[in-house]
């Protein structure tokens, strides 16, 4: 089944183009809303307070502002500033943080500012929701519309369909995922447990996905398609790939930064699990009569 696997990287290597297209330019959005929204909202709180504050001793609001800002700044490396700027438990530190300093040194004056806060809050937390939810939505659109381009050249897939199969990709292939991946980290070897079992988890769905959607309405015997032979050599293929990936992400980690090598290392591995699907319905696909394909064509 996998003889040309190798190859197949090669056959729809223009469709890493159109991930990152889709990716880069979004997920740059995701990082500015993060940034954006955290300045906004703290300058707006610090300003009110400085307002209110005005002819008060306001040293003890200077210290800590300062400290907050210095944990926000890009001196000490991008990915610390970015730890900060996409946590929404630090933003909601900071404003708590910031209302019980006022309630403490600026007694009188805790209660005018509070609404202040609360509203600088909300814009900084929106905005942060946004960003964590663009990011998300950018993945899965990296992945699906290159997929979905594939799928209705190549085998002619209708597009209710291949909602239908991506939705079945989030909920099972991510969901085991996220479950592998909390139970390797007990180990604190997550990256050596997850590896192996994603390729050829990711395998065996894709293959089932294809069996169900081509085969299955064409008398194709499932064993035929979903066997272990199919899986093991799949799942070796895309573990090899996969590993191929994730050193490079850690040499990448090592000598820079990890948020930078993400952006490179996700879409490689979007378009790794791509051409694992395309070739399992390739796959299917060349088991079909002359007279099936000529139906489906």
């Amino acid at each position: 089944m996998f003889k040309r696997s190798f190859a197949s990287l090669g056959e729809n290597i223009k469709y890493l183009g159109v991930i990152a297209l889709i990716f880069v330019p979004l997920v740059l959005v995701s990082y500015l809303c993060m940034i954006f929204g955290v300045y906004w909202g703290m300058d707006d709180a610090i300003k009110a307070a400085r307002e209110t504050l005005a002819g008060q001793d306001l040293t003890a609001l200077n210290a800590y502002t300062s400290s907050a800002y210095s944990s926000l700044s890009f001196n000490q490396g991008f990915d610390a500033a970015h730890a900060n700027f996409s946590s929404m438990t630090w933003s909601k530190n900071f404003f708590d943080g910031l209302k019980s300093l006022l309630a403490a040194s600026y007694p009188s004056y805790s209660s005018a500012l509070e609404p202040a806060i609360n509203q600088a809050y909300t814009k900084t937390f929106w905005l942060q929701l946004f960003a964590i939810a663009n990011f998300y939505g950018t993945c899965a659109l990296s992945y699906y519309i290159p997929l979905a381009l594939i799928w209705n050249k190549k085998v002619k897939r209708k597009f209710g369909t291949s909602c239908l199969t991506f939705c079945f990709d989030i909920l099972i292939i991510g969901g085991s995922v996220a479950g592998i991946q909390k139970l390797a980290s007990l180990w604190n070897w997550a990256w050596l447990f997850t590896t192996p079992l994603i390729s050829f988890l990711s395998i065996f769905l894709h293959l089932l996905e294809a069996w169900f959607i081509e085969g299955r309405p064409n008398q194709i015997p499932f064993k035929t398609v979903v066997n272990p032979s199919n899986v093991a050599l799949g799942g070796l293929f895309e573990f090899v790939i996969l590993m191929i990936v994730v050193v490079t992400i850690g040499a990448l980690s090592q000598n820079g930064s990890t948020n930078l090598a993400s952006l490179l290392g996700l879409p490689l591995m979007f378009y790794c699990f791509i051409c694992s699907a395309v070739k399992c319905d390739n796959y299917v696909m060349s088991l079909l009569t002359p007279t099936q394909r000529e139906r489906k064509y």
